[in-house]
């Protein structure tokens, strides 16, 4: 997997896989007089999947800046935000629209952007500046730096909590996620997770869950916690989370495994899974609950599951390389847009014509 890099030629730290875990101390034999051990029940097995679904094809390709990270949809469905990693200093962030794919904008400010978070309103847009530290507070307007939040070593992932006026932010390097007072526009809380904080998820009552990657866990937070209440062993490299818009499940990307999975967010109960391409990273999921897309990024591959139907179809995408970046639009048309990390391409996924 190659590094992260900026253009001036710095090398960032890799998004390098986990250490291979060791094998546990043998445990001793019981003595004759130890009573037996009572057998836990196994749990329940996840709902069968079959492999089925649309068949998706590329039906719009254009150029982006250096090795697009990420894939941002507006609130409204009308613009897309998608981050240049390999651009340092200038052209961090492109701005197209939906319809045509066409750039009506950009973003420049120093260092490099990761991923972009847009407020409820679709009036101000929060991207995660990895080289620096921070948090760019952008006018989606004019496309203005209004205003820096600094956080920990490598940001990344973020999720606001509209009602709390609060942006969390996962520090990929620091094994911190950083609470930021959206009104002060300062980081006033700062949580303490597991090796490589990736993926996050928030609950309603102001819950969060944070995916440990290197320690295959997830890690939740009672709201004002900086501690986990509780950890749940999930899958090998756990790495985006996604929230079903009901709030009953919550999807994990497991890169390691090549799977999606499903709990219960309250009890940590697997729901289901389905298999994926190689390394699946970014998902999203539709606002009406059905459609889980996948960028799996080795495979340089798309997956789209259907939790109506219980089906799952991996798409082959010619001529790119790497996906990594992924949403999906909104509307009742099932329709996707991903990142092609080593071509520098933006891809527009629908279902392909039949008869």
């Amino acid at each position: 997997m190659p590094s992260e890099e900026v253009e001036a030629g710095s090398a960032l730290p890799p998004d390098e896989p986990a250490p291979v875990l060791g094998l546990e101390e043998p445990v001793a034999a019981q003595t004759p007089e130890a009573e037996p051990e009572e057998l836990e029940e196994p749990p329940p097995e996840p709902i069968a999947m079959h492999p089925g679904g649309p068949d998706l094809e590329i039906a719009r390709r254009v150029p982006t800046g250096a090795q697009p990270k990420s894939v941002t949809v507006s609130p409204d469905g009308s613009r897309l935000y998608v981050c240049n990693f390999g651009f340092a200093n200038r052209r961090n962030v492109f701005v197209y629209e939906t319809e045509g794919l066409q750039q009506v904008g950009r973003i420049d400010f120093p260092g490099n952007a990761v991923e972009v978070a847009v407020s409820d309103d679709g009036q101000t847009l929060y991207i995660s500046n990895f080289g620096r530290g921070l948090i760019e507070i952008v006018d989606a307007i004019t496309f203005e730096v209004r205003g820096e939040v600094e956080v920990d070593n490598n940001p990344k992932w973020m999720v606001i909590d509209q009602a709390r006026e609060l942006l969390y932010v996962s520090n990929w390097s620091s094994r911190s996620v950083s609470a930021v007072d959206l009104r002060g526009r300062e980081a006033v809380r700062r949580l303490h997770t597991g090796r490589r904080p990736r993926g996050m998820a928030l609950l309603g009552d102001g819950t969060l869950m944070v995916g440990a990657m290197w320690d295959h866990r997830l890690q939740v937070y009672a709201p004002g916690s900086t501690e986990p209440d509780r950890e749940l062993p999930i899958c090998e490299n756990p790495r985006h989370l996604v929230l079903s818009p009901d709030g009953s499940r919550l999807y994990v990307s497991c890169s390691g495994d090549d799977l999606l999975r499903w709990i219960d967010p309250r009890t940590g109960e697997v729901l289901g899974e389905a298999p994926t391409g190689d390394n699946p990273r970014t998902i999203d999921i539709s606002r009406d609950g059905r459609w889980v897309a996948i960028a799996d990024f080795t495979g340089s591959t798309v997956t789209v599951v259907d939790t109506v139907a219980m089906t799952h179809r991996t798409h082959e995408l010619p001529r790119t390389k790497q996906i990594v970046g992924l949403a999906v639009a909104p509307g009742e048309e099932l329709r996707v847009y991903a990142t092609s990390w080593l071509t520098n391409q933006l891809l527009e996924l629908r279902p392909a014509a039949t008869g």
